[in-house]
Order: C-alpha cells, then sequence, then structure tokens
C-alpha cells in the first residue's frame, strides 16, 4: 500500500474532525433552532476513491488491514445516519464518528 495514500486520508480526516468541531460550536443560532454539525468520518468503503484499491470490487486486498476483517459497505452506515438525524442524536454537536472498521490512522 502507498504510504502517501494514508498520509493524505489522515489529512482528510483531521480537517474534517476540525470543521466540524468548529462549525458547531462557532453557529450557536442554528444550534437553538436544532440544527447540529456533526460528521461520519468513514474508513475503507466501495467508493471512487477507492476503486483503483478494488478492482472489480474485490475488497480483499484491503480486509487484511482493517482490524475487523472487512471492509466497510452501504448498511453500515445505516445506524450512524440514523443515530445522527433523529432525536437519538439531538444532543450530539460537533462530533465525528468513526465508521472505519478499527483502522483509525
Amino acid at each position: 500500500m502507498n504510504d502517501e495514500l494514508f498520509s493524505e486520508r489522515g489529512k482528510r480526516e483531521a480537517v474534517v474532525h476540525h470543521r466540524s468541531g468548529a462549525l458547531a460550536t462557532q453557529s450557536a443560532k442554528p444550534a437553538k433552532e436544532c440544527v447540529t454539525v456533526n460528521a461520519i468520518a468513514l474508513g475503507l468503503f466501495p467508493s471512487k476513491m477507492t476503486a483503483l484499491m478494488m478492482l472489480g470490487g474485490d475488497s480483499s486486498a484491503l480486509d487484511q488491514l482493517v482490524p475487523l476483517g472487512r471492509t466497510g459497505c452501504k448498511a453500515d452506515l445505516d445506524g450512524s445516519v440514523v443515530d445522527l438525524a433523529s432525536e437519538a442524536g439531538a444532543c450530539v454537536a460537533g462530533a465525528a464518528l468513526q465508521v472505519d472498521g478499527g483502522s483509525v490512522l
């Protein structure tokens, strides 16, 4: 695997974490109107960005890099999205929820 690729991913994750927290703390008026700012930080999921690493949709080469032993899928996001978008996440602000199979970089 290319170390530069993972270095760039780490930089992007840091930006997502920082911006979601900054937006949440700087937007007091929207928060009073029940609008909160959160992010979901994805690990390795099939996408345009990972297509070159998952040729033909085969993720077996990347599965071994993820502590849970597999890359993510759409169903892995469902609970996170519902949690943040529903009353269950009403008091969550500035969070960057990791959905990455344990592979925090």
